[in-house]
């Protein structure tokens, strides 16, 4: 993990902190820790091997009141590049499905179940997570899952090295995201897979991944707690300990496919948005959940 960056706050850029692996962080720099239950990717923990996909946010919103998939959703086919889903009013309410060929009929072969889900605020990812029983990652975590026991690679991708072979980014506004899991095959190995160590998928490229930064206070305060399974009534997650819908306390690590000549945003210790703030939605932005092993 690089340095402080412009969004990191003052006690990060000037003071920084002190991680034990086993037993938290210490932000005072005292050697008390100050936050034992702060994920730090020593303690082992399960992850999702592909970006949530289409499918899984439709089926998310499927088991929702009215009202809370309504702020869980985003209802506008304003450009290509978003997700594909949309609301089919029946008599008995409103039904969710992927419509990637905007026709009649939904969830079809080719309307795009299984792309990754891109346009998801904080607040969307940190409501599934709430459903699934799951929770964010911590970004200790996000390289945890990248690099596993390997040593440290100066500028290295997720797959385990610098190469890049035949850079493509779909910078055009008719491409977007892909689906997940898309370089894998049978024979593949995990550069050609663009796999992490572990065999997770994308964690470089596609979509960014959100993550609980150390680089503000309410990030630092993360005790990795898990969902109940119950949002509350407006469709919001409802643990104290993450980082609440303003996003102050989450960020953005691993790049996605508008990186074009910003190849960089893809390392594993690139910071530069890491501690940046933002609860809106928008076609790079997706997410996976973890949960802390038993």
């Amino acid at each position: 993990m690089v340095g402080a960056t412009q969004y990191d706050d003052e006690l990060l850029k000037t003071y920084g902190i002190r991680i034990d692996g086993d037993d938290g962080i210490d932000t005072t720099l005292d050697g008390i820790v100050d936050n034992d239950a702060f994920p730090t990717g020593y303690k082992a923990f399960y992850c999702m091997k592909y970006e949530i996909s289409q499918a899984a946010y439709r089926d998310f919103l499927n088991t929702l009141t009215e009202v809370q998939a309504s702020n869980r959703f985003m209802n506008s086919f304003n450009t290509t590049v978003r997700h594909y889903i949309t609301i089919d009013t029946v008599e008995t309410g409103y039904v969710y499905g992927c419509n990637r060929d905007q026709d009649d009929t939904l969830d079809e072969v080719n309307d795009g179940e299984w792309v990754a889900c891109n346009c998801m605020s904080w607040a969307d990812l940190c409501a599934f997570a709430d459903w699934a029983g799951l929770r964010p990652m911590s970004e200790l975590e996000f390289e945890k899952i990248c690099r596993g026991e390997d040593a440290v690679v100066d500028d290295e991708f997720s797959w385990g090295d610098t190469v890049i072979t035949r850079f493509t980014c779909l910078y055009n506004p008719g491409e977007t995201d892909i689906r997940c899991g898309a370089f894998a095959a049978i024979a593949s190995n995990r550069r050609e897979a663009g796999a992490s160590y572990y065999g997770v998928m994308e964690m470089s490229g596609n979509l960014w991944e959100r993550c609980v930064t150390l680089g503000k206070s309410k990030g630092r305060q993360f005790r990795g707690t898990h969902g109940d399974g119950e949002l509350d009534e407006q469709g919001y997650a409802t643990n104290g300990d993450w980082p609440d819908t303003t996003a102050v306390g989450a960020g953005f690590r691993g790049g996605s496919y508008y990186a074009y000549d910003e190849v960089d945003w893809m390392r594993v210790a690139n910071r530069r948005l890491a501690a940046a703030a933002d609860s809106t939605r928008d076609p790079r932005w997706g997410g996976r959940c973890v949960r802390t092993a038993p």
